[in-house]
């Protein structure tokens, strides 16, 4: 079996055993259809109870039962193996881990009669008798007069699946009937290729499940009532966490008798230390304010020069004034600007008197050397 399939059935059988209470052996309840489905494919008798505990996967849910009934089951499984490895050859259905004796093979005595009614001469219906009497035989009361195959089995399950019976079956009409008007039944049957597959769970059995789950995280009435005695013989009054169902949809009960008792209970508190409550959770629940960036990861602000103005530091976004040490410097600034500036034209006349003097020196030098030279 594949594994995804095995990890399916696996999980619904283990619902059904948890929530439905299934214990081992289970009763697989056979019909006709089945039963020839299965002849066909030449299963002997020996072999039939092993390949039906291997298509539900029994041996991996075995350990969801009683501890004393697994521990029977494991005694029964091991002896089992101990008889097949004492023997000379294994054969191919030996290797599976389930064990004959979990499951329990049923067919009702109609489903045999519809049996005996077919052609007595071909090799396939004898076979399907032969595979039908190694089941035992569920005493339907249908001994006047013999049902169908489909009717015999919808009386044995009833209407509300009493004696936990799995069904095994090939007419799809039967298992839609199961599945749409009876929860808890676990359906198996043979897909187009002739393995055996379990159906997933119905509608109703999983509406069901949740319904159990319900009835036991509730309190009824009984243990209600218990636990009010209980609170009330060790305080002298009534509890006042524990309400009964019956109180709270009564249409008579009012506000005022409400706040009547828990009055009289004698376990109110004082106005004060509800205000104080209320004023710590409104501080609580204060806004935070929006803070201001870190200082060290804001980058530095830039100076830029502007003609005629001088030196302006360039304000932050949100409106900040410079320091005084800003300050001071911007006007150390702007005074050595002004001075050179105003030194600047006397410097240049300066320069330029410089080169006339040295060019005039060089202009009345030049007549006196030539002079010589000519002497």
């Amino acid at each position: 079996m594949r594994q995804k399939r095995a990890k399916q059935t696996r999980k619904c059988l283990s619902l059904y055993l948890r929530h439905f209470n299934f214990r081992l052996p289970l009763q697989l309840l056979l019909d006709s259809d089945l039963i020839l489905a299965l002849a066909k494919q030449n299963i002997s008798a020996e072999a039939l109870p092993l390949r039906l505990a291997d298509a539900l996967q029994v041996h991996a849910v075995a350990a969801l039962g009683s501890k004393a009934r697994v521990k029977a089951k494991l005694a029964q499984a091991q002896a089992h193996g101990q008889q097949a490895d004492s023997g000379s050859s294994h054969s191919s259905s030996s290797r599976s881990t389930a064990a004959p004796s979990q499951v329990k093979l049923l067919i009702s005595q109609c489903c045999i009669e519809e049996l005996y009614k077919l052609d007595k001469d071909e090799a396939l219906h004898r076979r399907a008798v032969k595979l039908a009497k190694s089941c035992e035989r569920r005493l339907c009361g249908h001994k006047e007069v013999h049902l169908s195959s489909q009717d015999c089995i919808k009386s044995c399950i009833g209407a509300t699946n009493k004696h936990r019976y799995v069904l095994c079956s090939n007419s799809f009409a039967l298992r839609q009937y199961v599945r749409q008007q009876i929860a808890g039944v676990p359906c198996l049957h043979t897909n187009p290729t002739g393995v055996l597959v379990m159906e997933p769970t119905s509608t109703q059995t999983m509406h069901r499940v949740r319904q159990l789950e319900a009835c036991k995280l509730s309190t009824d009435a009984h243990e209600a009532s218990l636990l009010g005695a209980a609170a009330q013989s060790h305080s002298g009054t009534s509890s006042p966490h524990i309400i009964s169902s019956s109180s709270i949809h009564q249409p008579g009960a009012s506000s005022a008798d409400a706040d009547a008792g828990a009055s009289g209970s004698g376990n109110s508190r004082p106005s004060s230390d509800s205000n104080h409550l209320l004023s710590a959770s409104s501080d609580m629940k204060k806004r935070k304010k929006a803070k201001e960036p870190n200082p060290l990861s804001v980058k530095k602000r830039k100076v830029r020069l502007i003609d005629g103005d001088g030196p302006k530091r360039l304000a932050a976004a949100h409106g900040s004034t410079t320091s005084q040490k800003e300050e001071s410097s911007s006007k150390a600034a702007d005074a050595k600007r002004m001075q050179s500036l105003a030194s600047g034209r006397s410097g240049a006349a300066r320069r330029k008197r410089r080169k006339r003097g040295a060019g005039g020196a060089m202009m009345a030098d030049a007549p006196a050397t030539e002079g010589q030279g000519s002497d």
